[in-house]
Parts: C-alpha cells; sequence; structure tokens
C-alpha cells in the first residue's frame, strides 16, 4: 500500500492512500453480499446472487459506494499504523482523490503543541481589594430594604410605591414572520422606583399618578443600551394595568432590626459582620481578575496550536452550556433564534472568540501541570471534599459518595490540578516560592453574603415585595 504524509499547519496530517486493486475487489464483493441480503433478488434465495447479477441489478457505482464505506474504514486503520501516526481523535475522509486507481485522501488530528515559553518571568503587580464605608452603608440599606413594611394604599402611585400591574408590550412594526408580541405578564408587582429600568426604562414615571383599575398605552424606543440588541432603535406599544397600590416604608436600623436578621446582639454586630463579608467577596473578585491577568500573560508568551476538531468540540459544550442557560429562562435555543433572528451558524460564529480563549487558557494551564510535574494527593482530595461539605452544610460521607464513580473522581483530580496550577502562577507573578505554594493547604474560609446574614434569622415568610427588591438587585 502506497501512502504519502503531509504535515499540515493546524495540527493534522494529510495521508494519500493508493489502495490496491485487490482491495477493492475484495470490498465490491463483500458489499455485494451485504446487498444480496438485505434485498430479495429473483430466482436468489438471501445472500447467494452471483456477484455478476447484482452489480446488473444495483449497478456497479451503488455497490461501490456501499464497498467505499467499507474501505474507507479498514484502509484508514491500515493507514495510520504504517505511516506510524499517533491520532488525537478520529480522523475524517476528506476526498475521493480518484476511482480508478481509487485514491483515499484523509486528515488526522494530533495532538496539541504547547510552548509555554519563559512563564517563570511573569511578574503583575498585585493590588489588593479595599472595602470603603460607603459600601458598608449600601449593603446595609439593602438589608433593610428586604423589610420594607408593606400595606394597601388608596391613591395614586408615588414614588418607591409597590404597584401591582399586567403589562403586554407588542411590536409596533413587527418584521415578516416574527412575533409581535413581546412578553405578556399578569399581576407583575413591581416598585415605582427611579433606579428601575425592567421592562423598560422610565417606568417609574409612566406608573406615577396611576390608580387601581387605571390602564395606559405607552410608546418606546429601544436605545442601544437595552440589553436585546435586535431591539435597538425600535418601538413597542407598552399597554399596563394598574391593579393595586401599596406603600412601602423602611423600619429604623435598631439591636432589634438587626437580632431578626441573625445571630446578632447590635447593629454594630451586624455592621462588621457585613463589612468582614464584603472584605471576602472583594478579595475573591480582586483574586480572581488577578489570576484572569495572569493566565492572559501564560498564553500571550505560549506557542499553542491545536487540530480544528478541538475547537469544534469545544464550540459544542459552549452551545450545550448556553441551551441549559436558556432552559433556566424556560427558553429553548429555537425561541432564543427566533426572538434574536438569528442563526445556530451565526451561534457558533458569535462563540468562538471565546471557544478559542478557553481552549488557548485550558491547554497552557495543562501543559504547566505536565511540565511542573503537579500532582494531586488522596490528601488533597480529602481535604477538598471536606471544604464542599462544609459549604453544603452537609455530612462529609455523603459528599464522599457523590465522589465515588470514576466521571466525577476524574474531573474533581482535574479541578484540583486546575487549581494548583493557578496557585504557582499566583505566586510566580507574586515573586513568591511557587513550589511552596502549590503544598499550601487548602483555604477553608466559606464566603458568606448578605443573604447568608438573613437566613440566620429563621424560616420568616419574606413579602413579595422583599422578592421583588430582591429580583431587582440582581
Amino acid at each position: 500500500m502506497n501512502i504519502e504524509t503531509r504535515e499540515l499547519e493546524d495540527r493534522q496530517i494529510e495521508l494519500t492512500v493508493n489502495v490496491p486493486s485487490d482491495r477493492v475487489e475484495r470490498a465490491m464483493r463483500t458489499a455485494a453480499r451485504g446487498l444480496s441480503k438485505k434485498t430479495r433478488l429473483k430466482g436468489f434465495r438471501p445472500g447467494k446472487a452471483p456477484y455478476q447479477v447484482v452489480l446488473s441489478h444495483f449497478g456497479e457505482d451503488y455497490v461501490f459506494e456501499e464497498a467505499l464505506d467499507i474501505l474507507t474504514q479498514d484502509m484508514y486503520r491500515a493507514a495510520i499504523e504504517e505511516a506510524d501516526v499517533d491520532p488525537f481523535a478520529p480522523g475524517a475522509l476528506e476526498e475521493v482523490v480518484s476511482r480508478d486507481p481509487l485514491v483515499l485522501r484523509y486528515s488526522v488530528p494530533l495532538a496539541p503543541e504547547v510552548d509555554l515559553g519563559d512563564y517563570k518571568s511573569i511578574r503583575i503587580p498585585f493590588e489588593p481589594a479595599v472595602i470603603e464605608e460607603s459600601d458598608v452603608e449600601q449593603s446595609m440599606d439593602e438589608l433593610r430594604e428586604r423589610r420594607a413594611i408593606i400595606e394597601p394604599k388608596d391613591g395614586p402611585v408615588e414614588l418607591e410605591d409597590l404597584v401591582v400591574v399586567d403589562i403586554k408590550a407588542e411590536l409596533i412594526e413587527p418584521g415578516e414572520d416574527e412575533e409581535a408580541v413581546l412578553f405578556d405578564r399578569k399581576g407583575m408587582e413591581l416598585v415605582a422606583s427611579k433606579d428601575s429600568e425592567w421592562p423598560m426604562p422610565g417606568i417609574a414615571d409612566e406608573l406615577t399618578d396611576m390608580k387601581a383599575g387605571d390602564e395606559k398605552q405607552v410608546e418606546h424606543t429601544f436605545n442601544k443600551e437595552y440589553p436585546i440588541e435586535s431591539l435597538h432603535d425600535r418601538k413597542a406599544l407598552f399597554t399596563i394595568a394598574c391593579q393595586d397600590v401599596k406603600t412601602r416604608s423602611l423600619p429604623e436600623w435598631d439591636d432589634e432590626l438587626a437580632q431578626s436578621m441573625g445571630e446578632f446582639d447590635t447593629v454594630d454586630d451586624l455592621r462588621e459582620r457585613l463589612r468582614d463579608n464584603l472584605q471576602t467577596q472583594a478579595d475573591r473578585s480582586v483574586e480572581a481578575e488577578y489570576s484572569s491577568k495572569i493566565v492572559d500573560e501564560l498564553v500571550e508568551n505560549a506557542a499553542i496550536s491545536y487540530p480544528p476538531i478541538l475547537l469544534e468540540s469545544e464550540l459544542d459544550q459552549m452551545l450545550a452550556e448556553f441551551e441549559q442557560q436558556l432552559s433556566a429562562q424556560h427558553l429553548t435555543l429555537e425561541d432564543y433564534i427566533k426572538i434574536q433572528q438569528t442563526s445556530l451558524e451565526d451561534i457558533r460564529a458569535d462563540f468562538e472568540p471565546q471557544a478559542r480563549s478557553r481552549l488557548d487558557r485550558g491547554l497552557a494551564l495543562g501543559e504547566l501541570v505536565d511540565v511542573e510535574n503537579v500532582t494531586v494527593t488522596d490528601d488533597d482530595i480529602e481535604a477538598h471534599l471536606e471544604v464542599i461539605a462544609k459549604a453544603w452544610n452537609g455530612d462529609p460521607e455523603d459528599v464522599r459518595k457523590a465522589f465515588t464513580n470514576k466521571a466525577s473522581r476524574r474531573q474533581l483530580e482535574l479541578d484540583l490540578l486546575t487549581e494548583k496550577a493557578m496557585q504557582f502562577l499566583i505566586a510566580t507573578a507574586k515573586g513568591e516560592d511557587p513550589y511552596a505554594a502549590i503544598h499550601q493547604p487548602e483555604d477553608e474560609e466559606s464566603e458568606e453574603s448578605a443573604d447568608n446574614i438573613e437566613e440566620d434569622a429563621g424560616d420568616e415568610d419574606s413579602s413579595p415585595a422583599e422578592e421583588q427588591v430582591s429580583n431587582d438587585e440582581e
């Protein structure tokens, strides 16, 4: 068997295979027997029709196509073995160069290739997070908002009132085959706040002075700041029906209010805990940004190449993640494509830069793990499971059981390897000893947000206004 190999730029090998005529003949006869078994030919039992009869009945071209399916796999396996090629993923038949003689051309993906360069010289200044007193006071205000006192109101809507409305939004000039109704919600609770941007900017102005039973229509043009790009500069008609109006009054801070939010004796105790939590969150945010800068530097200094199939796989993964996000919003990918007036191909094209970035980062960190021989021990895994159990407020034994299968255990190991690689890089960038860093015990401090503070208060039912404030914050 004659094989020509050519190395392509994108970590692929091109194999051009001249298939011996006797292999073609055997494959043709095998294909003919298969066809005669599946199709009853007059005068012959299944599988017993002579070769020439099968050729006459189906045509030589059809039998050849069936034979090609057989040859494609057989010749590929033989070719990579003879050419001593180690595929990273399944290859593909790119072209039938000629039929007589039969010449097949394959593309074979090779393993990614990564040269990290001088990664030990990476140095990036680190600026620790600073929490201002205004940040603490803002969070205190948000906590107090959640304890707003809601009471029925007779009279028109004023700023900061809670309003129960039915809202319907329709495009004024919908496109062909475009759904005109953007949304139609009944019994929505909105706070008439100047800061409210949903369902449209300036909604508080439209609600002000309405009374229960009032209805109005408002024409609105979506500006370029609106999150749905396909609606920019388009007009919609909003029909607003006011069902109910309620007042919202905020309680004054005192020790009793602080005690209702958790295990705090005084307002100062709560404020101090909140300050600590904000500091922890800010530290983690700064560290995440710092880590991202380091990996950007690592990738920029590295030479990374991989076969196209790896990018397609990453795009498939991102698309699956996107579908899960849509599902959480009770939407399908088909819904999204229709709303955004886009296509699956355009979505994949939009995802491609991020997919390439994710690949580069993952491959660079993976190479660092290999180069520095970073390992994960049983003690590392056990410590991490303890952290997970603490975060879940669960039994460590139950958490261990959740990671008993090979797939979840392997994913846990990969996560820990990535974490250690990041610890190595962070220490390097700060000018510290990276080898000491990856042997430090895992930080078991768990994050506690303002939401967690209120959970300490017990199982009190939150009012609709509290839920709306929470949604607005998000």
